[in-house]
């Protein structure tokens, strides 16, 4: 029998295994109670973020609770302090200044139209201060005011020291405002806007973010999409404003009247609905000729002037078409204006007003027949000047890459002429050589505050603001080469000369609700009629077309 020895090693090596694995198990239990302290510690981190945080707010609306506003008499300040008029008077019983102050007078029920003023900083003081509003809002006989405070009543806006933007309401309730602003608009603007962002910022707190779009996009989102655009400010044609306003999706707007100074009042009528402003002005849009002088030492003096110079540059093999002229296969009412107006069309008369008559419907006209004839002698069954196949695109390409030596087009060209190295000239459309000076369309291009957005409160006070500021306007201007809205400011080149010139005589699109089905089956027709369906037929038909749209 034999007896197996186990070896179990000596004391030392049993020691030495031992003290590693104690050491191992110091070194856990250090990395858990490690742990555990960074946990603890990190938890009193957080909650001590989340206290200080919660002290800023309540520090930061104390403050925004001392300011106020009311509608009074100046009377029941101290003596000295002001007249015996009513008028907005406001306080700001803090230990710091808010900035960028608006004070807003409404009526109940809208009786009155709404006053707005601006302060750019209202200092602390203990003392209430007087705003002055206008007379229609005052004192009527022995000093007593026809509407008291619970016909009037005062909004506030203001910036506090901190850079978060409030708003008391005309309520009185306070209520902090979201720190950005969302604002869609065509991608040119927003190449043009997007540097003022860090301004935005510093003045109102709040971050800006532009979101561009093509016009295409613009109108589905807007007019044809029952959600509509979900921000803040957006931009629009001002023929969209009366569905807009309509539908419900545009809020009304109130200037001061530093704000009002700043545009042309004919504009501001543009974007105003039954007495309320829903739009501030920015650039305008129309058609011109453009020439281009590499090709054609200077512009034609008649329509048949270009036919007949395009055409000997055709034959020469110098260019491709004789004029490029978008027209799409839905049509395109807006560029092609100046050939049916000089020829004698109409789309709508007028009343003794000069405004724009929904009941006079002029399609049908024979002086309108005869234009839309003419305008079939330049189609696809005539010169084939005019034709469907050529759309915006199309049109762009012709002139830029000088295949042809005329466009008739927008604003949206000079900017795009210039960035491909073309050499151009703008002038007004020639007229046909019997026919009248043509009115191209002109339209005006503003911004709107939605109505749903969720950044809607900060626009009614930043889009009115920026877009009467000089610096602004002198950017977009410089930026889209095209004309802008704001009253005096001188073009930079002869090229935004020429266009403002153009926009000041020629026929503002009109904007009623119906407006939208209106250009649509007028650029159908149109484009029918350059396709060389018979004149009279289509004409009959678009006449019937629009005046049940305007009835509807």
């Amino acid at each position: 029998m034999y007896v197996v020895a186990v070896d179990w090693g000596d004391l030392p090596t049993w020691l030495s295994s031992g003290v590693s694995l104690l050491a191992l198990s110091f070194a856990a239990v250090a990395a858990l109670i490690a742990r555990r302290t960074f946990l603890i510690e990190s938890e009193r981190d957080r909650v001590a973020e989340s206290d200080r945080k919660a002290r800023d707010r309540l520090q930061r609306r104390d403050q925004a609770a001392r300011i106020s506003a009311w509608w009074g008499r100046h009377a029941e300040l101290p003596e000295g302090a002001g007249s015996s008029d009513w008028g907005a008077i406001v306080l700001n019983s803090s230990e710091a200044p808010v900035y960028q102050v608006y004070c807003t007078v409404l009526s109940r029920g809208e009786t009155v139209a709404p006053a707005k003023m601006f302060l750019p900083v209202l200092p602390p003081s203990q003392e209430p201060r007087i705003i002055t509003v206008p007379s229609a809002m005052q004192s009527g006989d022995a000093g007593r005011s026809p509407r008291d405070e619970a016909d009037l009543r005062v909004q506030l806006s203001f910036t506090d020291a901190s850079g978060v933007r409030w708003r008391r309401d005309k309520y009185g309730q306070l209520f902090d405002l979201e720190p950005r602003l969302d604002i869609w608009v065509h991608d040119r603007f927003d190449r043009v806007m997007s540097p003022f962002s860090e301004d935005f910022r510093s003045a109102y707190g709040v971050e800006v973010e532009f979101r561009s779009n093509t016009l295409d996009v613009h109108r589905t989102l807007l007019l044809e999409s029952s959600a509509g655009i979900d921000g803040g400010v957006f931009s629009a044609p001002h023929d969209w404003c009366g569905e807009l306003v309509e539908s419900g999706k545009v809020e009304s707007l109130t200037l001061t009247d530093f704000e009002r100074s700043m545009f042309s009042p004919d504009l501001l009528d543009l974007l105003t609905r039954d007495g309320r402003l829903f739009g501030i002005p920015a650039a305008l849009d129309t058609t011109v000729l453009y020439t281009n002088t590499e090709l054609v030492a200077r512009p034609p003096d008649t329509i048949e002037d270009l036919v007949a110079i395009g055409r000997e540059l055709q034959a020469a093999s110098r260019t491709g078409e004789v004029v490029a002229l978008q027209v799409g296969y839905e049509g395109d009412p807006f560029h092609l204006s100046p050939l049916f107006t000089s020829a004698g069309g109409w789309l709508f008369g007028r009343r003794e007003d000069g405004t724009w008559d929904p009941g006079k419907v002029g399609v049908d006209s024979p002086e309108s027949i005869a234009a839309y004839e003419r305008i079939a002698s330049l189609g696809e069954r005539g010169a084939g000047l005019l034709r469907r196949s050529i759309d915006e695109e199309a049109a762009f390409e012709l002139f830029l890459s000088g295949r042809s030596p005329f466009l008739l087009s927008s604003t949206w060209v000079p900017a795009k002429a210039r960035a491909a190295g073309i050499e151009f000239v703008a002038s007004p459309v020639p007229p046909f050589a019997d026919g009248h000076r043509p009115l191209p369309f002109v339209s005006l291009n503003g911004m709107f505050v939605s109505r749903r957005g969720r950044t809607k409160l900060i626009g009614h006070d930043f889009v009115p603001d920026y877009l009467s500021r000089v610096e602004v306007m002198e950017a977009l201007m410089a930026g889209l080469d095209a004309p802008v809205a704001l009253a005096d400011l001188a073009p930079h080149d002869s090229v935004v000369a020429m266009l403002q010139a153009e926009c000041q005589v020629g026929n503002m699109m009109p904007a009623f609700p119906q407006m939208r089905t209106v250009w649509r089956v007028v650029g159908k027709a149109e484009a029918a009629i350059i396709a060389g369906d018979p004149v009279d037929q289509v004409v009959q038909e678009l006449a019937a077309a629009i005046r049940h749209a305007m009835e509807s």
